[in-house]
């Protein structure tokens, strides 16, 4: 059995998230909002400037709406939607830790040890 230690707690893996094959880490279950528990491999650590980037244009942007910018707040989603491109490129798939079944990624927000997806097309199928 797969596990995430979270403090003295013990949260078994739901899925290995892998990025063009390579597996980037692993979300844990605890039902809890937002996203649900990371767990990152050795790999992520290539990767993850492009997560932190994409978070924080994204909070360029959630501060510009909170402050009546609209327009500014378009200009950083866009460059968070171009960053979140570079992280989808290669192809994201999240995949039960048997193998038994998964399913391929649009977006992957990972952050505060915690990760968020969308998605929906079986692994079987193509992105």
């Amino acid at each position: 059995m797969s596990l995430i230690l979270l403090g003295e707690q013990r949260v078994c893996h739901r899925f290995n998230i892998y990025r063009g094959g390579v597996l980037i880490g692993y979300v844990g279950n605890d039902d809890q909002w937002p996203g649900e528990p990371f767990e990152p491999t050795a790999e992520f650590s290539k990767v993850e400037y492009l997560f932190k980037h994409e978070r924080e244009l994204t909070d360029k942007a959630d501060q510009c709406l909170s402050d009546d910018k609209e327009q500014e707040s378009e200009m950083w989603l866009e460059k968070a939607d171009k960053v979140m491109d570079q992280i989808v490129g290669p192809g994201l798939r999240l995949e039960h830790p048997d193998g038994s079944y998964g399913f391929y990624c649009n977006t992957l927000a990972i952050f505060d040890g915690r990760v968020c997806w969308r998605g929906g097309l079986l692994t079987d199928e193509s992105p």
